[in-house]
């Protein structure tokens, strides 16, 4: 990775004049909701994250301890409480440091949690996706026909459509 302000990602669009995100923070791989727009503040703190990968049935021979491939991230969304996050799990220990991944694929690390600061969760730029604000309505999951999230005002409890005819009646 280059360094710098060359190696940044860009964030134009991404940073509200308060600092927060400004759009829906979503997992590159399967497009999961990790983030709601504005729930993080954007940070610049050089980090190391171990290289994108699915989580292992097994550890392959490649990454013995000590010879972990990866990059240092520079910008961050920092999250104050790990409530807050919408889909995102998290590593064991690895030292004093627990990675977070995407509790839906598995995929990561897209972000970093240090033991000794409980109020500090990074996820870093370069490990997710951005949706403008009027498309996280679009993230509606349906699981055996009823709906995990969405906006009260467009579903009856059964987690069917609101018919503007059935409505009224």
């Amino acid at each position: 990775m280059e360094s710098g302000e060359a190696g940044s990602p860009d964030r134009s669009g991404l940073v509200s004049e308060d600092g927060k995100n400004t759009k829906t923070v979503l997992c590159q791989r399967c497009g999961s909701k990790v983030l709601c727009p504005g729930m993080a503040l954007f940070t610049e703190k050089e980090l190391f994250l171990p290289s994108m990968r699915k989580k292992p049935g097994a550890p392959s021979s490649s990454q013995e301890e000590g010879a972990m491939e990866g990059d240092v991230l520079r910008a961050h969304w920092l999250v104050d409480d790990m409530y807050t996050f919408e889909n995102v799990g998290f590593t064991k220990e690895v030292g004093k440091v627990k990675y977070l991944i995407c509790a839906d694929c598995e995929i990561g690390p897209i972000g970093w949690h240090s033991l000794d600061d409980k109020k500090s969760f990074y996820v870093a730029l370069e490990r997710v996706t951005h949706a403008p604000e009027h498309e996280h309505v679009k993230d509606v999951q349906y699981v055996v026909g009823t709906v995990l999230a969405c906006s009260a005002d467009t579903t009856e409890s059964s987690g069917q459509p609101l018919d503007d005819d059935a409505s009224r009646a």
